[in-house]
């Protein structure tokens, strides 16, 4: 399993006791996965099989994300909620906020922003 942020000791222990429902649950809230994929963990440990575990892969779980690149047109900071749609961000974005939280206010980030803050002063 990738990428794994998930006590599997507590979903088992809700397999066990006949608590797939929860135990789904958990895993898509834990890991942001998908239903399918979830289901599929819960399928394995009920099939007492664990080691298929390590062929499950978190690694299309849904998760928001930025990413900010420097070009000859200046800095670009694009947002990716939790479906993969991509946004262009400025510091007046209401996204903004949120872009600095997921990026631990990027050092690039805050050198964007007072360059906005400042182009807005001039205008």
């Amino acid at each position: 399993m990738e990428d794994l942020e998930l006590d599997i000791c507590k979903i088992i222990d809700l397999v066990n006791q006949n608590k797939k429902l929860e135990a789904i649950k958990l895993i898509c809230d834990e890991t942001k996965t998908d239903l399918k994929t979830a289901e599929d963990v819960v399928d394995i440990i009920e099939s007492g099989k664990l080691e298929n575990l390590a062929n499950i892969s978190f690694s299309d779980k849904k998760r928001e994300r930025c990413s900010i690149s420097k070009s000859n047109e200046g800095i670009i900071v694009n947002y990716y909620d939790l479906n993969g749609v991509k946004s262009v961000v400025t510091p007046a974005h209401p996204l903004w906020n949120r872009v600095n939280i997921l990026m631990n206010n990027d050092e690039m980030l805050q050198e964007y922003e007072n360059s906005f803050n400042q182009q807005k002063k001039v205008l």
